[in-house]
């Protein structure tokens, strides 16, 4: 049995997403999204009181930028998890 590379599935296995998994992948985006919007309103919160010009407030603000991205990114998938919910199912 060859063993090399068992994290790739074999071409006749179906790993199409399944109707129900849409759902769940957009339903995890919001939670995601959810801390998120924590770090960053932490990190907000921390910045009002650091020194303009200090280490700190540049990271805090690397902090808030990368919360932002991130939360973009997770928009961008639940989007596209919303609209392959709503595709119609590929009969092949």
């Amino acid at each position: 049995m060859d063993t090399s590379d068992l994290s790739r599935p074999d071409s006749s296995d179906d790993v199409s997403p399944k109707p129900g998994d849409w759902k769940e992948v957009s339903r995890l985006a919001h939670d995601i999204n959810n801390y998120l919007g924590a770090i960053a309103g932490f990190a907000e919160m921390l910045a009002e009181d650091a020194p303009p010009d200090s280490h700190t407030m540049s990271d805090l603000r690397r902090v808030q930028d990368a919360a932002r991205r991130a939360s973009e990114l997770v928009h961008a998938l639940s989007d596209y998890a919303k609209r392959s919910q709503a595709a119609p199912a590929d009969p092949a």
